[in-house]
């Protein structure tokens, strides 16, 4: 994963994060952090154009923000050649428009509108909790509908790459209680359900001292 995306712009702070597909983009690339795969350039690549984006806006929008991601990936990687087989799995990317794929899932909380706006790619997810429970602010591009569905659907090919920028937005308003908003990189569905995850998150956020201290201890477990 890149590093997260925290930044607070006026009235709005923001929180996201980028997720590189390890397998489909497991092609080897040689820039200028070294030889790396596809997938590690694609999610930095992705953090840098939306955190520029979102620093150098009067306002996020859906369409100035994929025109953000794709001139950028256009920029770093459109001389790049052609995929080689990786060394680490010895996959090929079949579909050069998919080479460089990241994912991606970012959450706008407007304290004027009060309103979260939510910007997603692929299987990266945000969610909120706040007295009502945990749910999904995002939504995968499957049928899933709850947030056991939503655990349990596949992986998705609605991601970012060098050839296709498709990100969906969701408004939702803010909640009558107290609220936490989290953006996570990748599905805990193989290892945690969507009970176990929310009273983790919960209960290390009671436990915590400190919101750094909370993301940390959470990570490191």
């Amino acid at each position: 994963d890149a590093p997260p995306i925290s930044e607070s712009v006026g009235n709005r702070f923001y929180v996201g994060v980028f997720d590189g597909l390890g397998g489909r983009g497991s092609a080897a690339h040689v820039g200028k952090h070294g030889p790396r795969t596809q997938a590690w350039y694609a999610s930095r690549v992705a953090r840098d154009s939306v955190s520029e984006y979102l620093l150098s806006s009067t306002k996020c929008t859906l369409n100035q923000l994929e025109l953000a991601i794709e001139n950028r990936f256009s920029a770093e990687f459109q001389a790049a050649q052609p995929s080689t087989s990786s060394r680490l799995s010895g996959t090929l990317v079949s579909d050069e428009s998919q080479a460089f794929p990241s994912t991606m899932a970012l959450a706008e909380i407007d304290f004027a509108e009060k309103e979260i706006v939510t910007y997603w790619a692929g299987d990266s997810r945000c969610y909120l909790i706040d007295f009502g429970g945990m749910r999904p602010l995002t939504k995968d591009e499957s049928s899933a509908t709850t947030l056991h569905e939503a655990y349990s659907a596949p992986p998705l090919s609605n991601f970012i790459s060098r050839g296709h920028v498709q990100v969906r937005s969701h408004r939702t308003r803010f909640p009558v209680s107290p609220f936490c908003v989290f953006a996570c990189s990748d599905g805990l569905h193989e290892q945690l359900s969507p009970i176990d995850f929310a009273v983790f998150l919960l209960k290390r956020l009671c436990e915590a001292k400190t919101c750094l201290l909370y993301t940390s201890d959470a990570a490191d477990e």
